[in-house]
C-alpha cells in the first residue's frame, strides 16, 4: 500500500511538473512569436527607411544638378562657393542617414539576438 502511495504521489508530481513545463514552454513560444512579429516590423520599417532615405538622396542629388547648371550660366565664382556648401549638406544628410540607417540595423541585430537567445533557452528546455 505504501509503494503504491508513493509511487501515485511521484506521478502526480511528474504530471505537474510537467504542467509547468508545458505552461512554460507556451509562455516562450509566446515570446518567441511577438518577437519574430517585432523583428518583421522593425524589418520593414528598417527597408522603409532606406528606401525612403535612398529617394531623398537621389531627389537631392538631382535638385544639386539643376541648380549647378542654373548657376554655371550666371556666375561662376558664385556657383564654386554654392557647389561647395551644397555637397557639404549633402554630405551632412548623408552621415545623418548613415547613422540612422546604422542604428536601427543595430536595433534589428539586438532583437535577433533576444530571439536567437529564447530559442535556444526553449531547446534548452525541451532537451
Amino acid at each position: 500500500m505504501t509503494t503504491e502511495a508513493i509511487d501515485l504521489a511521484a506521478v502526480k508530481s511528474l504530471l505537474e511538473r510537467l504542467r509547468t513545463f508545458q505552461e512554460e514552454t507556451e509562455t516562450l513560444s509566446s515570446q518567441v512569436t511577438k518577437l519574430q512579429d517585432e523583428r518583421d516590423k522593425l524589418t520593414g520599417v528598417l527597408k522603409a527607411i532606406e528606401s525612403h532615405f535612398k529617394k531623398e538622396i537621389q531627389t537631392l542629388e538631382a535638385k544639386h544638378e539643376k541648380a549647378l547648371l542654373s548657376l554655371q550660366q550666371s556666375h561662376q565664382e558664385e556657383l564654386q562657393l554654392t557647389m561647395q556648401t551644397l555637397t557639404e549638406k549633402s554630405e551632412i544628410i548623408k552621415t545623418e542617414l548613415t547613422q540612422r540607417n546604422n542604428d536601427l540595423r543595430a536595433q534589428l541585430a539586438k532583437l535577433q539576438h533576444s530571439y536567437q537567445a529564447v530559442i535556444n533557452r526553449i531547446r534548452g528546455i525541451e532537451a
